[in-house]
């Protein structure tokens, strides 16, 4: 989950860059500083938002045929006051 939601907030950034670039032309470009916080800033966010599942995530056997092949699945469980 984090490498998609990676994937979906460079492209975030990088498409807020080029709107950046196209309407203020005369603006300097971001340094190298700022490219590498933004960076991180993408990473953190990805990792706070996909942490979730590491929690709620379960490994399940389905049933009994299954314990011959000795596999898991690993699904989300998350609880709820209304089961």
């Amino acid at each position: 989950a984090v490498s998609v939601l990676v994937s979906a907030y460079t492209l975030v950034a990088i498409s807020i860059d080029r709107y950046v670039a196209i309407m203020w032309p005369l603006k300097p470009r971001m340094s190298k500083k700022q490219a590498k916080l933004l960076i991180l800033a993408v990473w953190l966010v990805a990792l706070t938002v996909s942490s979730p599942i590491a929690f709620v995530s379960q490994l399940l056997q389905p049933n009994e045929r299954y314990k011959k092949c000795n596999q898991f699945i690993c699904q989300e469980y998350w609880p709820s006051a209304h089961q």
